[in-house]
This record gives structure tokens, C-alpha cells and sequence, in this order.
């Protein structure tokens, strides 16, 4: 798992979909010893790689099928547009 953080935004890269669910228990534990909350109504996902075609919709994120932007930068399954 990679993570980016800037300002109040938080931004993980994992690897599967369990990094994923690990990623999100340790950021609420976090959230609950700091009295911080993470807010779920902006909590987006993105399917990469193998998994870029998937259509499974876990974890009450809101999984995007286009472009993601973060800190500036577009996430896409387009390698050209990556670049």
C-alpha cells in the first residue's frame, strides 16, 4: 500500500481489494484514538490494472469508471493519458 497525503485529502494506492479493507480499519481507528472522522460521502475508488474492467461496487466507496483526479493529476486506465 502507497499513501499520499496532502492538506485534509488522503489518497491510498493498494494492491487488492483486502489492502483496501485494511487500509480503511486502520484509517477509522486512527480517525476514532484522534477524534478525527473520515467523511464517507466523498470517499471515491478507482479499479486499476487486472481489475480496471471490474464492475463490483465493495466497501461503500463509489467506484469510478472514468479519469480520477488527485492533488492535481488524472488517474486514468489510459496508459497515454496517464502520461
Amino acid at each position: 500500500m502507497k499513501l499520499s497525503q496532502y492538506a485534509d485529502d488522503t489518497y491510498l494506492f493498494c494492491a487488492d481489494l483486502a489492502s483496501v479493507e485494511k487500509a480503511l480499519e486502520i484509517v477509522d481507528s486512527f480517525g476514532t484514538l484522534a477524534g478525527l472522522k473520515l467523511n464517507r460521502k466523498k470517499k471515491k475508488a478507482i479499479w486499476l490494472g487486472k481489475w480496471e474492467n471490474s464492475k463490483s461496487n465493495l466497501l461503500q466507496l463509489k467506484w469510478l469508471h472514468n479519469p480520477a483526479k488527485t492533488l492535481g493529476i488524472y488517474v486514468s486506465y489510459d496508459e497515454k493519458g496517464n502520461n
